[in-house]
C-alpha cells in the first residue's frame, strides 16, 4: 500500500501472520466466508460511508471468526458516558456496571456515545437485520467517566471502577474519551513552568476540562490502571483533533508514567477509501505520535 504525506510516499508492507497464543485453533474458511456475507457484518459499515470496504472485513474480523473467536467467555470493560443496557443489539449479554451510569437519550451521538461503542465492540450477531460488532459473543463492564460517585475528585472515581473492572477479569478497557485536549509538550511546559509532578500537572488539566482532580486522585489512578494491566489491556482513543502535533496527554499517560507502558494501546481513528490495494488512508484523530509505539490505528470512520 502507498501512504501518501505532502510530496512524498511511505511504502508500507502489510503480511499477515498467525500469533501463537499457546493453543491450538481449526480454521473454518467456510464460517469465515459466511460470517462475512452476513446483513448484520455488511450493516457494520455506514450506508453512506466513503469506504468502500467494510471495516470489520480491514481488520479480517471474519478470519478470527473463522477460528471460533467471536468473544465468547470474554468480558469487555468500556468507560464512557451514554450508555444503554436494554438496547436490542445488546439484550442477551451479561452487562456489569460500576457505579452510577449516564444514560444515552437518543437526542445526539454525542449523549449516545458509550451505547455507539458498545455497538461497535460486541453488538450480538443475532440474526436481527441491526449490526453486530468486533467481538459479538463478548459480555460488558459499563462505567461512566463523567459521574463521580460521591467522591470529591472525579480519578478516584476512575480508579475504584477500573479496579471493578480488574475483579470483574475483563480482558480489556476501552476509553474513547479523554479528560484533556492538550498535548504531552503543553503539559510538560506548565509542569516545568511551575515545578510541579507528573500528576499535579494533569490534575490541573483535567480540573480546567470540568473533571475536578488533584495530584493524590490522579496517583490513584495511575495506580489503578497499572494494576489492571496484570488483568488486561488499557486502549485508549486519541484526540478528535486531527490537528494536533501530538498525542493528546490523556490517552498518552505512558509517557508520564513509563510503568503504564507494558498493555497499552492508543487508537488512531483512520479513513481508508478505495479498494482493496488502492487505498487511501486519511488520520481522522490525533497522530500516534510519541506513542507510536504502541499505538494502532483502524477505521472508526462513518461506521
Amino acid at each position: 500500500a502507498l501512504a501518501s504525506t505532502s510530496n512524498y510516499y511511505v511504502v508500507i508492507t502489510i503480511n499477515e501472520y498467525a500469533l501463537n497464543s499457546g493453543t491450538q485453533l481449526t480454521y473454518n474458511s467456510s464460517n469465515a466466508t459466511t460470517l462475512a456475507a452476513t446483513t448484520e457484518f455488511d450493516n457494520f459499515n455506514y450506508s453512506s460511508a466513503s469506504s468502500s470496504q467494510n471495516p470489520l472485513e480491514v481488520i479480517n474480523a471474519h478470519k478470527a471468526y473463522g477460528y471460533g473467536l467471536t468473544g465468547s467467555g470474554q468480558i469487555i470493560a468500556i468507560m464512557d458516558s451514554g450508555f444503554s443496557t436494554s438496547h436490542k443489539e445488546l439484550d442477551a449479554k451479561t452487562i456489569t456496571t460500576y457505579g452510577t451510569l449516564t444514560y444515552a437519550d437518543g437526542t445526539s451521538s454525542t449523549n449516545d456515545h458509550g451505547l455507539f461503542v458498545s455497538g461497535v465492540s460486541a453488538a450480538e450477531d443475532d440474526g436481527d437485520g441491526g449490526i453486530q460488532g468486533v467481538a459479538p459473543s463478548a459480555n460488558l463492564h459499563f462505567s461512566s467517566y463523567d459521574q463521580i460517585n460521591g467522591n470529591s475528585y472525579y480519578p478516584t472515581h476512575w480508579a475504584n471502577a477500573t479496579d471493578d473492572a480488574a475483579d470483574s477479569n475483563a480482558v480489556v478497557q476501552n476509553n474513547s474519551w479523554g479528560a484533556t485536549n492538550s498535548t504531552i509538550a503543553t503539559v510538560n511546559t506548565y509542569k516545568t513552568n511551575n515545578g510541579l509532578t507528573n500528576s499535579a500537572a494533569l490534575a490541573a488539566y483535567f480540573t480546567a476540562g470540568g473533571l475536578s482532580s488533584n495530584e493524590a486522585t490522579v496517583n490513584t489512578y495511575i495506580d489503578a490502571l497499572n494494576n489492571y494491566q496484570d488483568k488486561g489491556v488499557v486502549v485508549f482513543a486519541l484526540s478528535n483533533t486531527s490537528s494536533l502535533a501530538d498525542a493528546d496527554a490523556h490517552a498518552a499517560l505512558p509517557e508520564f508514567f513509563s510503568q503504564l507502558k507494558e498493555a497499552w494501546i492508543t487508537a488512531v481513528n483512520v479513513e481508508i477509501t478505495g479498494t482493496s490495494g488502492n487505498e487511501t488512508y486519511t488520520r481522522k484523530s490525533a497522530p500516534c505520535g510519541s506513542t507510536g509505539s504502541y499505538c494502532l490505528g483502524g477505521d472508526g470512520w462513518e461506521i
